[in-house]
């Protein structure tokens, strides 16, 4: 069974991912964001989103490194980290576009993407998971 290595990774995917590990320590320390986030949200939600956003890039980051020494484990980190990193910029995204309106479909926009392919990679990972527990019951009745 070929399992993905970490070279295989889009630089891109790696690139993202290591930028939105910065954006939860600012936010944790009361670095200005963006004025619509804390129009709309209680003052706690912008630090818990930039941290939630950082550790899920980090878990995603850490699952990535580990393909090649532990293909399972490191597959599920990825896809526990990248799920993580969804949820948080899904919600970004939507409160932007929510609280600012058409202003914020451009930026919110670039964000949503970065979500939803989050999303097409969990789910990508999940079908290759599906694929090796069908392997090895395949070969387990053999």
């Amino acid at each position: 069974m070929q399992v993905a290595r970490a070279e295989s990774r889009h630089p891109f995917e790696i690139y993202i991912l290591s930028l939105a590990t910065m954006i939860g320590p600012p936010t944790a320390f009361g670095e200005p964001t963006a004025g619509s986030m804390e129009a709309a949200l209680p003052f706690w939600a912008i630090p818990v989103w930039g941290i939630g956003l950082s550790s899920g890039a980090i878990l995603a980051l850490v699952g990535i490194l580990l393909l090649n020494r532990k293909p399972g484990t490191g597959l599920l980190l990825e896809q526990l980290g990248l799920a993580w990193v969804a949820c948080g910029t899904l919600f970004y995204a939507s409160i932007v576009m929510l609280t600012v309106g058409q202003a914020g479909i451009a930026p919110a926009s670039f964000i949503l993407g970065f979500g939803i392919a989050c999303v097409i990679r969990c789910i990508q990972i999940q079908r290759s998971i599906n694929r090796a527990v069908k392997a090895v019951k395949k070969a387990e009745e053999l």
